[in-house]
């Protein structure tokens, strides 16, 4: 049999690609203070507190513990399409999350 160059990666919207985005991420760090929810290639990180500034710095936490296991998989994210929401009923702003260095 001929020899061929097996390129990295799966081709965006490939029936796998479901799948393997799961076994890749089954070892995500979870935190004790946040709540995380994946769907396909999203995943969102919950956190509560009466005080909305408490919620974003456990969201914070998790994402610098995140950092890490992205850097340890070689994975790059893409600031630009990440974003923090913040529902709360006080009037006030909330500290901005990092992932790396991007706001």
């Amino acid at each position: 049999s001929n020899s061929q160059i097996a390129n990295a990666g799966v081709p965006q919207g490939s029936d796998i690609a479901p799948f393997l985005f799961n076994v890749f991420t089954s070892d995500l760090p979870l935190n004790e203070s946040t709540l995380v929810g994946t769907f396909a290639d999203d995943t969102a990180i919950l956190a509560t507190d009466k005080d909305p500034i408490q919620a974003s710095q456990k969201i914070q936490n998790h994402l610098t513990v995140l950092n890490s296991w992205f850097h340890d998989w070689k994975i790059k994210v893409n600031p630009s399409k990440s974003s923090q929401i913040t529902f709360t009923l006080r009037s006030l702003e909330c500290p901005a999350t990092f992932i790396g260095n991007a706001q």
